[in-house]
């Protein structure tokens, strides 16, 4: 899935590498991202392996409401 957000210094261009980094380890098991942003990452890992469970936080309040609204 494609990001809705396009943010400076988003990691949409490295997502690729975390996310087989990422596989690797994961297996079925869960990915937390920090500081998600646009989410590149996060979606990317779940493009990848579907089966995998994705935390995602930030502590911008209007950002999360808005990937709430989108869950």
């Amino acid at each position: 899935m494609k990001p809705f957000l396009k943010w400076a210094g988003g990691k949409r261009w490295l997502a690729p590498a975390i996310s087989i980094a990422a596989s690797a380890r994961l297996h079925g098991g869960r990915y937390v991202e920090p500081f998600v942003v646009g989410g590149s990452v996060a979606l990317r890992i779940l493009d990848d392996d579907p089966g995998a469970t994705v935390l995602i936080a930030d502590v911008q309040p209007d950002l999360i409401a808005a990937w709430r609204g989108v869950q």
